[in-house]
Formats: structure tokens, C-alpha cells, sequence
């Protein structure tokens, strides 16, 4: 037997500033395109109309890549683009990613059980933690809508409000707050 008490163990870890991780997985529970759809979606939706001949070539081979299995990802490190198929590329991201966020902000304004995050919040923070840190590469605002859903501030680098602006952490003060880090930029 060891002389290890795992209940004490579990106690110190869960009083140290928790980390949750989101994947796609988190987005794709709601309903939300995961990278096949949205690299489908690019090839059909995105605007190509004035670019040079190398950027429609640079394009070509991107769509290729993607029509030929390589993930959407992989795909956009193969292929250089400019500046200005970058900018098309995350509009066309941003217009099927927008309207199903939308609508999962618009459906979670009826059910307030929507989001399984909020009660995850709200259990970690029956406890005398102050601030949980949420990870994610997901650019929609789900977890967002979980704090909200669950009154819990958040803090995402940004001041809270329609017009957000870079903000610094000791900028937004509350008793507790969820710190959310996308890796990937946001919808916002």
C-alpha cells in the first residue's frame, strides 16, 4: 500500500488554477462545422474574383490539396498565400462560423441548460477558486455564452461590450473570472 493519500492529492490539485481544454468537439456537440465542412465551405464560398494569376494559381493548389484529403490545416502551410487571399479566406471562415454561432446564441436564449461548460463553472467555483483559464482553438463564442449563461465574468484579452478593445488582465476585476485563451483568434 502506498502512503500516498490521493483524496488529499486530488484536493491540492483542484485548489491550483484549473485548466479546461476546448476542442472541436466542444463546438461540434452544438451543431457546428468542424474543419471538412469548413474546408468545403471555403473551396465554394470563398471570393477569388481580381486576384492575380499566382494568387488564383495559389488557390488552385489549395483547393487541390484539400480535394485530395489533406486536412484544412495541413493545407494552408503548404500553400503560400498573400495577404489578400488570407483576408478572403478568413471571411469566408467568418460567414459559416458567424451565422451558427448566431443561431446557437439565439437557441441557448430558451434553454438555459444548454451548455454543459456553465455547470462545469458553476461546480468549479463552488470552491474558493477566483479564476479558471479555459483553452481553446475553437473561434466561435461558445464559451462565452457558457459564462454568461452561468454569470460568470470572463475575460478573453479584450474590454467586455459590442466595441471590444485590447485590454489588460488587471483591467477587468471581478471576484471570480473565467480567462478564456483562443489560440486561434475569435469570431469577435
Amino acid at each position: 500500500m502506498s502512503d500516498l493519500n490521493f483524496e488529499k492529492q486530488a484536493q491540492d490539485f483542484y485548489g491550483k488554477a484549473p485548466l479546461i481544454i476546448l476542442g472541436s468537439g466542444a463546438s461540434a456537440a452544438h451543431g457546428m462545422s468542424g474543419m471538412g465542412a469548413l474546408a468545403k465551405h471555403l473551396v465554394a464560398n470563398t471570393d477569388t474574383s481580381g486576384l492575380s494569376a499566382a494568387e488564383i494559381e495559389a488557390w488552385e493548389k489549395f483547393c487541390q490539396l484539400l480535394l485530395d484529403g489533406v486536412d484544412l490545416e495541413s493545407a494552408l502551410h503548404q500553400v503560400a498565400v498573400t495577404e489578400e487571399l488570407t483576408s478572403r479566406i478568413i471571411t469566408a471562415t467568418w460567414s459559416l462560423i458567424s451565422s451558427e454561432d448566431i443561431q446557437i446564441f439565439h437557441d441557448s436564449l430558451q434553454n438555459q441548460a444548454m451548455f454543459p461548460l456553465s455547470r462545469l463553472l458553476r461546480h468549479m467555483f463552488k470552491s474558493s477558486l477566483t479564476k479558471i483559464n479555459i483553452v481553446t482553438t475553437n473561434y466561435d463564442r461558445l464559451a462565452e455564452y457558457a459564462c454568461d449563461q452561468e454569470g460568470a465574468h470572463h475575460y478573453t484579452g479584450f474590454s467586455h461590450g459590442f466595441f471590444r478593445q485590447r485590454a489588460a488582465p488587471n483591467e477587468i476585476t471581478s471576484a471570480r473570472r473565467v480567462n478564456i485563451w483562443k489560440v486561434h483568434g475569435s469570431l469577435d
